[in-house]
């Protein structure tokens, strides 16, 4: 291979919720290596993608070749390497964005995020905005903020960043929510999208729910604190969550719910998925946001459940693989509830734009029932308009749709 792996001991581990989907819904020895590799995204030119491919690695040994990679050939490399490369089915290819991102901010600091790119959603660069949080302090939020604005991608990279930024705040104040969510709801800008505070704190429950890289028994000792098998749906019913913040709360707490039957969400099966679906029935119908987010958060992970996790392989995911999902969703016997799952599905597929619209215009084909099958469509009609700007996108995609909706979508978008 073009990298030595190094020895392993075994055994060795979208933001911001809305039914709009405005999400699912954030210079050193490297400079001098960078100069000497060119940057390319010719596959040819990296021979550790033909090395890669094939390769049943785990978690722990991709992750340990992509820090040397790093080091070796410097991170914007690794990070080319990582997008490009076919690895093994299974293995969460978002948290290994955040370690190969971690290693461009060693070496390229709060500027690697203009590296980064929207893919491995975003990623990259969640994890300089943590890094550069865990490393400066809250006197760095300012400057966080205005990097946000310049992150790179569509509409969705300022609340990419800030979710990022939210990985970064639980890890700041040593895996403590508490106090990450009172920090989250500090920015809140003039001038931003008002969903600062939200998208922080989503980030922060997803780091609490599967992160802990920057101190691993602080977060195990906060997990037992605020992860309770007695109470699956806390800490997002805690007083100290605000009503604003708790739909955002129950969206990322998904993974957790699987916990507490004993099962890891990536080795649930629809039995699994059907008890953990259950716990979002306790959220009270008074609070009808919450209670369609916690549903909701089901059809985001199914959305990369069905694809084994390789995020990158979306745009190619089978017929059968969107029908899984769709199947999945209809556990939820919540009329309201299976709505969310399936909108935010469609949310992870179309990812603001950033995705073929093709796979969300194949996953609403797919939806069995007449009406959500007719509202995914007019929902993905209403993100295009959101979402894009350039007119002959807008045009192709009206085409490219069902006859029965073209002209309703030429009539809302051109």
């Amino acid at each position: 291979m073009g990298i030595k792996i190094p020895k392993i001991k075994f055994p060795i581990k979208i933001s911001g919720y809305s039914f709009v989907i405005k999400t699912a819904l954030l210079v050193n020895a490297a400079l001098i290596v960078a100069l000497v590799i060119p940057m390319t995204t010719k596959t040819g030119q990296m021979p550790e993608i033909n090395d890669l491919k094939g390769k049943n690695l785990s978690f722990e040994q991709l992750s340990d070749y992509f820090k040397k990679l790093s080091e070796v050939k410097g991170a914007p490399y690794a990070y080319n390497v990582l997008r490009l490369a076919t690895l093994t089915p299974g293995v969460d290819l978002h948290l290994l964005g955040h370690i190969v991102g971690d290693e461009l901010y060693k070496q390229k600091g709060l500027e690697g995020i203009y590296i980064c790119t929207p893919d491995l959603q975003n990623a990259c660069s969640h994890a300089i905005v943590t890094s550069y949080l865990y490393e400066h302090g809250a006197g760095a939020l300012e400057d966080i903020s205005g990097v946000c604005k310049k992150a790179p991608g569509g509409k969705t990279a300022y609340d990419q960043c800030f979710h990022g930024l939210g990985h970064g705040v639980l890890a700041y104040n040593d895996y403590d929510l508490r106090p990450a969510v009172t920090m989250c709801q500090s920015l809140a800008k003039e001038g931003g999208d008002g969903r600062e505070d939200i998208n922080c704190v989503g980030g922060a429950i997803m780091e609490m729910v599967g992160g802990g890289f920057h101190d691993r028994n602080a977060w195990s000792k906060e997990r037992k604190v605020y992860f309770q098998t007695s109470n699956p749906l806390y800490p997002c019913t805690a007083d100290f969550i605000p009503d604003k913040l708790k739909p955002i709360c129950y969206t990322f707490l998904t993974p957790h719910l699987f916990d507490t039957l004993d099962k890891s969400i990536g080795q649930a099966g629809p039995a699994e998925y059907q008890e953990a679906i259950a716990f979002c029935d306790k959220v009270p119908r008074s609070d009808p946001n919450s209670r369609n987010a916690c549903f909701g958060g089901f059809g985001k992970e199914f959305a990369i459940l069905a694809i084994h996790r390789q995020i990158l392989d979306l745009n190619s995911a089978t017929d059968e693989q969107l029908a899984n999902v769709n199947n999945w969703c209809t556990l939820v016997k919540d009329r309201d509830g299976l709505q969310a799952c399936l909108m935010t599905a469609l949310g992870s597929y179309y990812w603001g734009g950033e995705n073929d619209p093709h796979i969300s215009i194949r996953f609403c084909g797919v939806i069995t029932d007449p009406a959500y099958h007719d509202m995914c469509f007019h929902h993905l009609i209403g993100s295009v308009g959101y979402f894009i700007a350039d007119t002959k996108y807008k045009t192709k995609f009206c085409s490219d749709l069902p006859p029965g909706y073209r002209e309703d979508c030429r009539a809302k978008l051109l």
